[in-house]
């Protein structure tokens, strides 16, 4: 009798044990099956929704828009949108990126960082134009029943060969009921020349300020599509770079020669 009472006791615990394991077994599926349909939340590895995509595709454009117009405004005044020194010619603005008054003086390199000033000066129009497009697509978003809360933006701009690369820096978070979408930040790359037109530029500056001249023919040669045109006019050299549908101007001063000697 007492060998049948240990046997049923045993049986009794590997029901309990067995009845635990089921009940684990249900707790965890039950877990996972809520896990998976929880609200998606992007930056988390899981699929944007279509709400989602649309709204990061309109800031992206948005800063797109604005960041092609910055290039081609600062290209055509060698990235200072109100120079001091500058010739105009045909009703067409060079700004000096190497300057000197005096006759028969090299001239001096008016921006020696000239690639961080590109950087700069994109990313401050890209920052201020930019505000005003998002402000409407977040007012679309208000108007479509959802809450909205976000930080100031910030935008990081980076030149680098056949591209450039602008980062639009926001902390955003939309919400709508159970549904929260954050955004952080929208990368956009841009095919651009900007790179190699200021790679050439610093060529030019530094062999004007060497020696008063460059000479533009083997870089032509050796870049596919490179265009360098140069011509004086009383005394300056104007500089004008073309490739792909795109420009870059600016002119220099250097070893002046007083009128009646050149």
């Amino acid at each position: 009798m007492q060998k049948r009472g240990r046997i049923g006791r045993k049986a009794q615990i590997t029901i309990f044990v067995v009845i635990a394991l089921v009940i684990i077994a249900v707790f965890v599926t039950i877990f996972l099956i809520r896990s998976q349909l929880a609200p998606k939340i992007p930056g988390t590895g899981v699929q944007p929704t279509q709400v989602t995509s649309q709204f990061e595709d309109g800031i992206r454009e948005c800063v797109r828009s604005n960041a092609k117009d910055a290039i081609k405004l600062l290209s055509q005044n060698a990235g200072n949108p109100e120079p001091e020194l500058y010739t105009r010619y045909q009703d067409i603005q060079y700004t000096y990126l190497c300057y000197n008054q005096l006759s028969y003086e090299a001239c001096v390199n008016q921006d020696p960082f000239i690639q961080e000033t590109f950087e700069r000066e994109i990313a401050v129009i890209v920052e201020r134009e930019g505000k005003g497009c998002v402000d409407q697509i977040l007012a679309k978003a208000r108007g479509n029943g959802f809450e909205v809360e976000r930080q100031d933006a910030r935008v990081d701009v980076k030149i680098k060969p056949g591209r450039i690369e602008v980062s639009y820096l926001q902390s955003i978070l939309i919400t709508k009921g159970r549904d929260r979408f954050s955004f952080r930040r929208f990368d956009v790359p841009l095919a651009s020349n900007l790179g190699l037109f200021l790679d050439k530029t610093n060529d030019i500056v530094n062999s004007e300020a060497r020696v008063g001249d460059y000479d533009q023919l083997t870089p032509m040669l050796l870049t596919p599509r490179l265009v360098i045109q140069k011509f004086r006019v009383d005394g300056s050299t104007l500089y004008t770079l073309r490739r792909d549908g795109e420009e870059f101007r600016f002119a220099v001063r250097s070893f002046y020669l007083p009128a009646g000697l050149y």
